[in-house]
């Protein structure tokens, strides 16, 4: 085998044993998050206010408020602002509404 051949292959190997390392690396990062984010999730209750919430969950991924386009659960009348959390490698998502007085009204978390 030429050595340019050689060269190649082995720039080849490099590259699947680092694309594997990322995934790897990726989903293990993703399920300390999620377990991290249950821990917290397991504590909100409804009525808790929304520092609380962002004290033991961090900032969302995503906020949404009644007239965004993506805004899942503005059916409830009572739900003025909605936190998500997100893991798309898993895929896993918190939601947390909040009402006018900045108070947790619905919780979910599910999977795929």
């Amino acid at each position: 085998m030429d050595t340019s051949r050689q060269g190649n292959l082995i720039c080849i190997g490099m590259v699947i044993l680092l694309l594997m390392s990322m995934l790897v690396g990726g989903t293990g990062c993703s399920s300390a998050r999620s377990r991290s984010l249950n821990r917290a999730f397991a504590q909100i209750k409804d009525g808790d206010p929304e520092d609380r919430v962002l004290g033991l969950m961090g900032q969302p991924d995503r906020v949404f408020r009644p007239g965004d386009s993506t805004f899942e659960h503005g059916t409830r009348e009572d739900c003025v602002k909605e936190y998500k959390y997100e893991i798309h490698i898993l895929p896993e998502h918190w939601d947390i509404c909040f009402n006018s007085q900045g108070r947790v009204i619905w919780r979910s978390h599910d999977t795929f």
